[in-house]
């Protein structure tokens, strides 16, 4: 890749994959590094980067691009070319950029800051609310450096997530991605729409036989990395439904039922079996004991070793 980021044979920005940390190098100055974590799932890649003083050449992203401003100085001023509009700003902490996919987009800055950015698949609302993607929201809009309290609730909840080693488990995580797409497309499409979610917190829930079979489901799978798609299609719901229709029949996010159901199991386990805390902790889909003490402690008022000790 030249500096100006041009294909050499045909004129035009190179197309950057956003998920291939070879393209992210091409792109972005060689003394720029990872702050902590990257993290790629099935439509979505999250990266929280630091970047010095720096200007990105003009080039085309395969994903779209949600860019949350995390740590800035005060005199830093911002330049974004996106398909050819120009702006200039003074980024805060909490602002966000959108970069919708093959938009062409430069930018530079002269000051050293740290960022939150995530790259979407731009199908992935279609994967995770067919009755949404159905909808005529048209194209997603670019979005240059204003606050959205949501989005940035979204990234940090994710970094958070990410630095705790999984603590939440992939159904949160599952569920923080749905919402920012959702968010996305219900604020920043070209033609905004109303999402049919009013009527679905006006429901009644899942049906009782549908209830029973995801209930059912989560019991006999509670040692699985169960995901919001996986509970989903037991009752043939889209992601989005299902987990709205879920808490209205539970009180609880799909997320939220499933920990509570490992900590109620855990501590039978712990009266019961002759298994150590590690082995407990494992066979009930913990990644690691120490996020079993968390929820067991938060739940309970005392870690699973208290417990034990009181016994």
């Amino acid at each position: 890749m030249t500096n100006d980021a041009m294909n050499s044979s045909t004129g035009f920005p190179v197309v950057v994959d956003y998920t291939s940390e070879t393209d992210i190098l091409q792109l972005f100055p060689h003394d720029s590094h990872l702050y902590s974590h990257r993290v790629t799932g099935e439509d979505w890649q999250f990266g929280d980067y630091y970047e010095p003083p720096f200007a990105i050449p003009e080039s085309r992203s395969v994903q779209h691009l949600v860019i949350l401003y995390t740590e800035v100085p005060e005199k830093m001023e911002l330049e974004e070319s996106t398909d050819g509009h120009r702006t200039y700003t003074q980024p805060k902490a909490g602002d966000v950029s959108i970069i919708p996919a093959t938009m062409r987009q430069s930018a530079c800055w002269n000051q050293p800051h740290r960022y939150i950015m995530l790259s979407l698949d731009p199908d992935g609302l279609a994967r995770r609310s067919p009755d949404l993607a159905e909808l005529n929201w048209g194209e997603l809009l670019p979005h240059s450096v204003k606050p959205d309290p949501l989005i940035h609730g979204i990234g940090f909840a994710l970094k958070n997530e990410f630095e705790s080693n999984g603590l939440g488990g992939r159904l949160y995580v599952d569920s923080l991605i749905s919402t920012l797409f959702i968010h996305l497309f219900q604020h920043y499409s070209a033609q905004a729409f109303s999402l049919p979610l009013d009527s679905y917190e006006h429901s009644k829930g899942l049906a009782h036989r549908e209830l029973q079979q995801v209930v059912k489901y989560i019991h006999h799978n509670l040692a699985q990395n169960l995901s919001l798609v996986e509970l989903a299609a037991v009752v043939h719901l889209s992601p989005s439904y299902f987990a709205s229709q879920f808490k209205q029949s539970t009180g609880l996010a799909p997320h939220q039922y499933v920990i509570q159901t490992r900590v109620v199991r855990a501590k039978q386990l712990l009266l019961t079996s002759k298994l150590t805390i590690a082995e407990i902790a494992h066979s009930l889909g913990f990644a690691h004991q120490s996020h079993l003490n968390f929820h067991f402690k938060r739940t309970f008022g005392v870690t699973p070793k208290k417990f034990l000790q009181e016994q």
